[in-house]
């Protein structure tokens, strides 16, 4: 029987990315494989992709474990957003239109991760790939169905150890 896989750092306390304590184990970024997803407390997973850029990886990785609040994207489509802490200038970007569902984004220009769910609006905009919900998109919806009718939900990101 394989081994039970486990989390490899402990939430950050409080939605507050100026005010965030670190706790817990830095996931070294060769290591970033797979991310816990705690979504108002239903769990999902994101695998990261092989091909996205090595300094968004890197400055990903380095804010883990991190827990914030979501936001409903109203001018992207059917998507949920939440603020990082740190800018990559855009390199390797992938235009809007060519991504797909479940697709984890982040957004130069608005220093943002984007999670889509569902049907994207027409848009002249490039993103940097950062990975795909590989596990539970059904919950990110429903997250993101849930803020459009104005329920407060929060994220929490932990990096899984390599393997599971």
């Amino acid at each position: 029987m394989a081994p039970a896989c486990r989390v490899t750092a402990r939430a950050r306390s409080g939605p507050d990315v100026a005010n965030i304590r670190r706790i817990g184990v830095v996931t070294p970024v060769a290591e970033l494989g797979r991310v816990a997803l705690t979504i108002n407390g239903a769990p999902a997973v994101m695998d990261v992709s092989p091909d996205a850029s090595p300094p968004l990886v890197r400055r990903f990785a380095a804010c883990l474990p991190y827990e914030t609040e979501l936001h409903y994207a109203k001018i992207s489509g059917q998507s949920v957003l939440f603020l990082v802490p740190f800018f990559i200038p855009p390199q390797q970007t992938v235009h809007v239109n060519r991504l797909a569902r479940g697709t984890v984004a982040y957004w130069p220009n608005r220093q943002q991760m984007l999670f889509y769910y569902g049907a994207f609006e027409k848009e002249d905009a490039t993103v940097l790939v950062l990975g795909r919900i590989s596990e539970g998109l059904d919950r990110v919806a429903a997250a993101g169905e849930a803020l459009r009718r104005g329920v407060g939900t929060t994220v929490r990101l932990e990096a899984l150890d390599p393997g599971c």
